[in-house]
């Protein structure tokens, strides 16, 4: 073969379309055709290289291009040998090969130059022959192969087969050893596979596949674009992306990746079982421990988890926190937007909450809770039925074991109790309590503020008391009690007729089997009494005088037994009672304008106060005290029920043994605790004992013998056993419990225990800073 030489370098001036130019070639030179046009503008020139007749080298040069006007085109030929016997340096020199430059447009003198010239950047293009898996291989066109080694085969039917092989286009192949395959027919197959564009595969081992139809099937797969896949230790980011199973995630377009590690975010997310998240766009993430978070989440059933826009997560563990939150049934729970929590242990917390049914608890905004073990708590709340409680702003709790505590309160009828605000508790065994309190017959209670309760075993104790019929009792300030066997006592107490009985304040009771100490004239007098023959009857008045005169007094009313006489010192008191059993002498004492006490040791010691029942004590201006024991130490506190005590101003105090010792406070249930200022405990053994706190829950099942506890200020504690011992902690369900400063626990036996953590869930545990556990069994400890 001739050594390599320069070609020989000739121009031409063109003045006609066609010209001929014989130059010096070398065998296997690189040739560059470079032709200039100066025209005017519009004029394009098409110049070609051709193999003319007669030519005397071995030479075939065939190309052409389009040159446009001012411009400058270059083309770069390879000129090969034909294979004959090498010839002498010297033979080289004579020989020649005919070119044609062919100008197909006619072009004025002096307007074209064609040269044939010689450039090291065209010598480089004929070394792309270099091949068959020598080191540094190297094939660029055609059928190009470059087996092996170092190989890179770029072009058409390009293979590159195996050690670090690349193949660049067209059928681009690469098989193996360092595989990379970019574009066209790309493949890849194996060991360090890359394979990236058009058909790209790249069928495993450390496959990535990246754009148009791109796969990379297996092992340590991430398959990028396009149509992409990626199974195993799959990734798969975009268009339609699946990597279905393994260690799967999938970002974006299609997404889908279906299975084990399951994680599929954005666009059409899916994610289908095992430990699925799916987070976005369409997202789903169907069942074993599902997680769906965005968009149209959903993440149906077993430990599901759904939070926000369209979310679902229908049963088992189910949780769904937010815009159209449901959550549908076992263990459910909501928090949200339009949230529900429909059956089973269903909880659904804010804005359209509802959980409707089974052992259901609804809190806030729009809440609802219907039947089965129902509560409902807040501004809409409502809970109809079964064993209804609901506490709170529109307050309603419609029958069964209804309990209804606050703003617009109800609880209409079977086993109503209905506290404070509107209160109301409209028949069978109806009891209200406060504010606007009613309770209209049944069994009918009502004590305080604008007390009613209309008709049948009706009694009303305080404020605007009436108890209008029927086995009427009304006690207290604008008392009333309209017939059938009534009986007022106190303040204003009227009690007209049928077996009336007033006594005391601006008494009335006009006639029918009457007992009246006062009225009219205001006189104080017990009418229609027959003188006395027994040491136990009653005397008349005559033989009365002799002995009021005798001591000096002016006592409006003393009813004693066997033992010391009451005492009514006040203007307009009562005092009925002997001394019980207690150190002093006295019995009953009333010693406060318009103050009552009734029973043994008895005592009413300020203006206003009421006492009513053993031992009973109302120390302080308006208190009351009803119940054997019972102490109202507050100014207007009220205590009622055994050993009740109301300590606070203003406090309140229901049930045996209830203890309402902080100013505003309220403790309502036997033996609960209301210390701190404007605390509130409802439920047997509930505490609120740090200001502003809510206990609201009995003691459940556990081994201690506390209700509902929030320890710290501004503490909330509602459900059995629930504990909120951190400050502004919040604990919600049967046996949860806050323990952390601003901690937040909702769910039955959650557990928040790291500040500012939350628990959402069935024994959800949060135990680390600013954690957030969501959904059945979850953890957050790190």
């Amino acid at each position: 073969m001739s050594s390599h030489r320069s070609a020989f370098i000739r121009s031409l001036s063109l003045a006609v379309s066609t010209a001929t130019l014989a130059i010096a070639l070398p065998a296997q030179a690189a040739v560059l055709i470079e032709t200039t046009m100066q025209s005017s503008p519009g004029t394009s020139l098409l110049t070609s290289i051709i193999d003319p007749a007669g030519i005397t080298s071995p030479v075939l040069l065939q190309a052409q291009q389009q040159v446009n006007t001012n411009a400058r085109e270059r083309l770069t030929l390879t000129l090969q040998d034909s294979g004959e016997e090498e010839e002498t340096d010297e033979e080289e020199d004579e020989e020649k090969a005919e070119v044609l430059i062919a100008n197909t447009n006619p072009i004025s003198a002096g307007a074209i130059t064609s040269n044939i010239i010689d450039q090291p950047q065209a010598d480089a293009f004929a070394r792309c022959l270099a091949g068959p898996g020598g080191v540094g291989s190297l094939e660029c066109g055609n059928g190009a192969n470059a087996t092996g080694f170092n190989s890179v085969a770029l072009g058409v039917n390009s293979q590159a087969t195996a050690t670090d092989a690349t193949a660049v286009g067209d059928l681009a192949n690469a098989a193996a050893g360092g595989a990379t395959s970019i574009g066209a027919g790309s493949d890849a197959t194996q060991q360090s596979s890359v394979a990236l564009g058009n058909f790209a595969q790249a069928t495993a081992t450390g496959s990535i596949a990246i754009g148009s139809s791109a796969a990379a099937a297996g092992s340590n797969s991430v398959s990028i674009g396009a149509s992409s896949r990626a199974n195993q230790s799959s990734v798969a980011v975009g268009l339609n992306a699946q990597s279905t199973g393994t260690q799967s995630i999938s970002i974006g377009n299609g997404s889908s990746s279906t299975m084990e590690q399951s994680t599929a975010l954005g666009s059409g997310a899916f994610a289908g079982g095992l430990q699925s998240i799916s987070i976005g766009a369409f997202s789903d993430a169907t069942t074993t421990n599902s997680s769906a978070l965005g968009f149209d989440a959903k993440a149906t059933g077993l430990r599901s988890t759904s939070i926000g826009a369209g979310s679902d997560a229908t049963m088992t563990d189910s949780s769904a926190a937010g815009y159209l939150a449901q959550a549908i049934g076992l263990r459910s729970t909501s928090i949200g937007a339009g949230s529900g929590a429909t059956l089973t242990n269903s909880s659904a917390l804010g804005f359209d909450a509802q959980a409707t049914g089974i052992n259901s608890t609804s809190i806030g905004a729009f809440s609802d809770a219907t039947m089965t073990n129902s509560s409902a708590l807040g501004y809409a709340a409502r809970a109809s039925g079964f064993q209804s409680t609901s506490i709170g702003t529109a307050s309603d709790a419609t029958m069964t074991d209804s309990s209804a505590v606050g703003y617009f309160a109800q609880a209409i009828g079977l086993r109503s109790t209905s506290i404070g605000a509107g209160s109301g508790a409209t028949t069978p065994d109806s009891s209200a309590l406060g504010f606007g309190a009613v309770a209209t017959g049944g069994q009918s209670t009502s004590i305080g503020a604008f007390s009613d309760a209309t008709m049948m075993d009706s009694s009303a104790v305080g404020y605007l008391a009436q108890a209008t019929g029927i086995s009427s009792t009304s006690i207290g300030a604008f008392s009333d009690a309209t017939t059938t066997n009534s009986s007022a006592l106190g303040f204003n107490a009227q009690a007209t007729a049928i077996n009336s009985v007033a006594l005391g304040a601006n008494s009335v009771a006009n006639i029918a089997n009457t007992v009246s100490v006062g009225a009219v004239g205001s006189e104080r007098q017990i009418k229609n009494v027959a003188a006395g023959t027994l040491g136990t009857d009653a005397v008349n008045k005559t033989q009365l005088d002799a002995a009021v005169l005798a001591g000096g007094g002016s006592i409006y009313l003393d009813v004693n037994s066997a033992g010391a006489g009451a005492d009514a010192t006040g203007a307009d008191s009562i005092a009925i009672g002997s001394d019980g059993v207690d150190a002093d002498a006295d019995g009953a004492q009333a010693t406060g304008t318009r103050s009552i006490a009734i029973g043994a040791d008895a005592s009413a010691n300020d203006d206003f106060a009421t006492a009513l029942g053993a031992g009973s004590s109302a120390s302080v201006i308006s208190a009351t005290a009803i119940g054997a024991g019972s102490s109202a130490s507050g100014i207007a506190a009220t205590a009622t029920g055994l050993f009740s005590s109301a300590g606070g101003e203003a406090s309140s105090a229901y049930g045996n043994n209830a203890n309402a010792s902080g100013d505003f406070s309220i403790a309502s249930g036997q033996a609960s605790t209301a210390s701190g200022t404007s605390a509130i405990a409802i439920g047997a053994a509930s505490e609120g004992t740090a200001n502003f706190t809510v206990a609201i829950g009995g003691d459940g099942s556990d081994a201690d013998a506390f209700g509902a506890q929030a320890t710290m200020e501004d503490s909330t504690a509602i459900g059995a056993d629930t504990l909120a011992s951190g400050l502004r902690s919040t604990a919600i369900g049967s046996g949860a419990s806050a323990t952390a400063n601003n901690s937040f626990a909702l769910g039955a036996a959650a557990q928040a225990t790291g500040e500012s953590a939350s628990a959402l869930g069935f024994q959800a545990q949060a135990s680390d800073i600013k954690s957030f556990a969501i959904g059945p069994l979850s953890q957050a400890t790190a």
